[in-house]
C-alpha cells in the first residue's frame, strides 16, 4: 500500500445542473408525509453523523459540512485507484440548488493514490481526537490492514500524516471482513468489529492511542480487548450495523438473515473476562422479520437522538424505503416508525447518511451507478417520524467506477 504523497491532481467534479422533474430519483416531499418529532438528547453510540470531517475549521456558520470520501475501483479507467475528497458548501436559503462543491483546492482535491484495488476502505474514524476523520483500510488479496491518519495543512489543506500513518496487524484469511470502527463503549480506546463469513466467527479488536507518545508507537493493539465474541453463526447471517440499541451507551451488533428473513440483535457488554467477552447469549434477541429477502437494511442512525439506534431500510426490487424507529432493546416504535419516499429506479443506491445541514437530523446521501448522478435527502422531523424536507442534486462525478465510501464505511454492512 503506498503510504507516500502522490502527485498534485485537481478532481474534474462535473458541475451538472439537472431538472428534477425529469429525474428518476423523487426529490420533492410526497404529499402524504410520513410524520416525526426529536428528542435533541444525544445520538446513540455509533451512529455519528458528523463524518467524514478533514477539516478542523468551521466553513458554515457553526458547523462543518461533513465530506465526501471517494475512491475508484475501475480497472479500465485512467483514475483507477484514486481517492478523492468533495467538500460541500450549504445555503439553506437557496431552495432549488442548497448543495455546491466548494472549489478551494484545500477541501476539494484528490488525495494519496493506492493503484492495488484489492485496497478498500473499510472504516471512518478519528483516532488521534484532533477533529479530523482518519480512514481505515484492508487488503482483500493479501490480508495487510492499515490506518491513514489524516490532517489538514492551512496551505495544501487535506493531507496524510506520514509519521503516524501506518499497517496494522495483518489477517491473511480473506474472509474476516472489517465490519466497522468505532469507539463502541465511548471510553478508553477505539474497536475494530470483524466477521468471518466462512466461518461463522465474529471477533473484537481493542486499540489503545497515546497522543504524548510521537510517530507510530503511539497505536498499540490491547490484547485484553482483543476477543472472539459470541457463537459461531451461520452464513445466512449477515452484520447490518454496529450501534447502541439500548440506550446503555454500548454499541450492539444488529444481524440480518437473508434465507429466513429474521433480524436479530446481540446487547453487548464491556466485559472482557471470562468464557463470553463482550457478549452473553441471554442478551440476544429477535426483531420483527422481514420475510421479504429485497429488504436491505442500508444504514443505522439516531433519527431523533433518543439514544437508541434506528434502522433504515431499502427495497431493492420495489424501490420502498422506509425507517424503524426503534423502542430500547425491543422492537420497532409503530409511532416512530413508517415509509419514506419510494424511488423506483434502483440504480439508486442510498449511500450513507449524514449531517449535511447542521440541524442534527441525518440527511441520506444517493447516487445513481448508471447515470452518475449524485443526491442529497435533507430530512426532517414531522410528527415523530423522520421524514423527507426537500432533495437535491449535487454535482455528478462521471464515471461508474468511483464510488462513496464516506460517509458509509462505518455503517456500511452490505
Amino acid at each position: 500500500m503506498p503510504l507516500e504523497q502522490s502527485q498534485s491532481l485537481t478532481t474534474e467534479f462535473q458541475s451538472v445542473q439537472k431538472d428534477p422533474l425529469q429525474s428518476s430519483i423523487p426529490l420533492s416531499a410526497s404529499s402524504n408525509p410520513v410524520p416525526a418529532d426529536t428528542s435533541g438528547g444525544l445520538a446513540a453510540v455509533g451512529t455519528t453523523t458528523t463524518v467524514p470531517n478533514f477539516n478542523p475549521n468551521p466553513r458554515n456558520g457553526s458547523f462543518n459540512v461533513p465530506e465526501i470520501l471517494w475512491r475508484n475501483y475501475s480497472e479500465d479507467s485512467l483514475e483507477s485507484g484514486f481517492n478523492a475528497v468533495l467538500t460541500l458548501n450549504y445555503d439553506a436559503t437557496n431552495a432549488t440548488n442548497a448543495f455546491t462543491v466548494n472549489t478551494d483546492s484545500r477541501l476539494t482535491k484528490y488525495i494519496q493514490e493506492v493503484e492495488d484495488l484489492n485496497w478498500e476502505i473499510e472504516g471512518l474514524f478519528d483516532v488521534d481526537s484532533n477533529g479530523i476523520t482518519d480512514i481505515f483500510w484492508r487488503n482483500y488479496s493479501t490480508g495487510e490492514n492499515a490506518v491513514w491518519f489524516m490532517t489538514f495543512n492551512q496551505n495544501t489543506g487535506v493531507e496524510i500524516d506520514t509519521s503516524r500513518t501506518q499497517f496494522l496487524d495483518s489477517v491473511s484469511d480473506r474472509s474476516w471482513e472489517m465490519e466497522g470502527v468505532t469507539n463502541f463503549d465511548n471510553a478508553g480506546g477505539f474497536e475494530i468489529l470483524w466477521h468471518n463469513q466462512t466461518t461463522g466467527q465474529t471477533a473484537i479488536w481493542g486499540y489503545n492511542f497515546d497522543n504524548n507518545v510521537s510517530g507510530q508507537s503511539a497505536l498499540t493493539r490491547d490484547a485484553n480487548r482483543t476477543k472472539l465474541v459470541g457463537p459461531v453463526v451461520s452464513s445466512d447471517w449477515r452484520i447490518e450495523g454496529w450501534a447502541d440499541f439500548n440506550n446503555d451507551q454500548i454499541a450492539d451488533i444488529l444481524w440480518r438473515n437473508y434465507n429466513t428473513g429474521e433480524n436479530a440483535i446481540w446487547k453487548l457488554n464491556t466485559n472482557v473476562s471470562g468464557n463470553n467477552p463482550y457478549f452473553n447469549v441471554v442478551d440476544g434477541y429477535f426483531i420483527n422479520s422481514v420475510a421479504d429477502r429485497d429488504w436491505e437494511v442500508l444504514d443505522v442512525i439516531d433519527f431523533n437522538r433518543d439514544g437508541v439506534a434506528d434502522i433504515v431500510w431499502r427495497n431493492y426490487r420495489t424501490g420502498e424505503n422506509a425507517v424503524w424507529g426503534m423502542q430500547s432493546g425491543g422492537n420497532f416504535n409503530p409511532a416512530l416508525t413508517g415509509f419514506i419516499n419510494s424511488v423506483p429506479d434502483i440504480n439508486w443506491e442510498l449511500e450513507g447518511s449524514a449531517d449535511f445541514t447542521g440541524d442534527n437530523i441525518p440527511d441520506l446521501l444517493w447516487r445513481n451507478y448508471d447515470t452518475d448522478e449524485n443526491a442529497i435527502w435533507r430530512m426532517k422531523i414531522e410528527n415523530s417520524r423522520l421524514v423527507l424536507d426537500a432533495g437535491f442534486f449535487i454535482n455528478s462525478v462521471e464515471g461508474l467506477g468511483w464510488q462513496i465510501e464516506g460517509p458509509s464505511p462505518t455503517r456500511d454492512f452490505t
